[in-house]
């Protein structure tokens, strides 16, 4: 009798484990063939990810392997996870066949939206990874080579090399957090963002739509536009950038596995967003204001007005999403500012 009872739970894992890992892999599949072959990925913007693509792809169904045997086995028997992708996809496959109608059509969508933010935003996060890398790389280069390339101007040096790993380290947390979900690592999806405004205040802030948005909002540093060139004063400014946007990261490694745009996953509270709702942007905005003051004519204030806008419209977006978890309405009785800290 126990032997076989063994056999049954043995033949149940072997079961839910392949027909999990045969969905994955076409999934996986699928997915490696669009990017392969829509056009939009053979920019030249892609050509890290296009150059990566096997080895990533390779890496990503081994890991799928090794974590998919750990979930089915430790899944008791009969329990339905409905947070589980793989899970409702299959349900979804299920239902196209006329074998089993389980989940309700809003799971479904929700399953989409949520392939199509991981389809956007892990391959620009590879992208920006790779450019960070590149651009930091020759910092460290030069100072183990050339000790004097550093002693030359020694501030322009280490604010250079330290605004660009930030940059990088940034990167790093949100291509995990979109490439990485799990229930065992508590950074789930919820919810993706369900509503269409909330989707174009996002991309217009990311390729291939911030260019045009660049072009309807410019702002630059132009040395014919330079009206302020004290020392003291351009390297306070220069500290208080480095200043804010160091806050910036933090605020991006408040959030950890839990970043990502367009979705709802569990709200975090401490570190930076127990000070303001929003710290990520405002700091962003703050740095970007301030390193331009500079530089301030009629076309930056215009430009740099315009992306203050469209982060603020950003926040109420997330924050409009975000509403429908009761978790997120204790925080914001708890934390009542979203930008600044005791004013709003």
């Amino acid at each position: 009798m126990g032997n076989k009872v063994f056999f049954v739970k043995k033949n149940n894992f072997i079961r839910t484990f392949v027909i999990r890992i045969l969905v994955h892999t076409i999934l996986i599949g699928i997915v490696y063939i669009i990017y392969k072959s829509i056009p939009f990925f053979q920019s030249p913007f892609y050509r890290d990810w296009q150059v990566a693509l096997n080895v990533i792809f390779i890496v990503w169904l081994g890991i799928s392997f090794i974590y998919l045997s750990i979930s089915v086995f430790f899944t008791k028997k009969g329990s339905i996870d409905l947070g589980d992708k793989l899970l409702i996809l299959i349900s979804f496959l299920k239902q196209i066949f006329h074998i089993q109608i389980s989940l309700n059509h809003k799971r479904y969508k929700n399953l989409f939206l949520t392939f199509l933010i991981k389809f956007i935003f892990i391959p620009m996060m590879f992208v920006f990874l790779i450019d960070h890398l590149k651009v930091i790389l020759p910092y460290f280069r030069d100072l183990s080579t050339d000790i004097f390339i550093f002693l030359k101007n020694p501030f322009s040096y280490f604010y250079n090399a330290y605004f660009n790993l930030l940059l990088f380290l940034d990167t790093i947390v949100f291509f995990f957090a979109y490439s990485i979900e799990s229930k065992w690592l508590g950074n789930r999806i919820r919810e993706p963002q369900p509503h269409l405004m909330g989707w174009i205040a996002a991309l217009i802030c990311y390729p291939p739509f911030n260019g045009s948005t660049a072009q309807i909002l410019p702002y630059s540093k132009m040395p014919n536009n330079q009206w302020l060139d004290s020392f003291w004063i351009l390297r306070t400014f220069e500290i208080l950038t480095l200043i804010l946007y160091t806050i910036y990261f933090i605020s991006t490694f408040n959030l950890g596995l839990n970043a990502g745009n367009l979705s709802r996953r569990k709200i975090i509270t401490k570190g930076m967003y127990g000070l303001v709702r929003h710290p990520a942007y405002a700091a962003k905005i703050t740095a970007w204001w301030i390193e331009h003051l500079p530089f301030l004519n009629f076309q930056n204030m215009f430009g740099l007005l315009g992306w203050t806008l469209i982060y603020t419209w950003r926040a109420y977006t997330e924050e409009s999403h975000l509403r429908k978890d009761q978790s997120y309405l204790q925080y914001i009785r708890k934390v009542k500012c979203r930008f600044v800290p005791g004013l709003f």
